[in-house]
């Protein structure tokens, strides 16, 4: 004879209260006070991006893009030599 499970079922018709927690009184929160507003400033020009930065920044971009293109163009042309023989 199996031994009983000792997990609660899934399926309880009643469940058991729990006691209610007393209620604790809130701290009570004071708005903030206004602040003076100061004059607005110009914000500061960042240095121009050059080409020549750029190059070296993403130098991996071009050769990858030229790849995906390559990849692209190919399975393009897969497709549609597929779509001859295949009708």
């Amino acid at each position: 004879m199996p031994k009983r499970s000792r997990r609660r079922g899934k399926f309880k018709k009643f469940k058991v209260q729990s006691k209610p927690k007393p209620l604790v009184a809130k701290e009570v929160v004071q708005p903030p006070k206004p602040q003076t507003v100061l004059p607005r400033q110009t914000p500061t020009t960042k240095p121009l991006v050059t080409v020549a930065d750029l190059t070296t920044r993403y130098q991996y971009v071009f050769p990858e893009l030229k790849r995906i293109g390559i990849i692209a163009g190919a399975m393009f042309l897969i497709i549609v030599i597929l779509s001859f023989f295949l009708r």
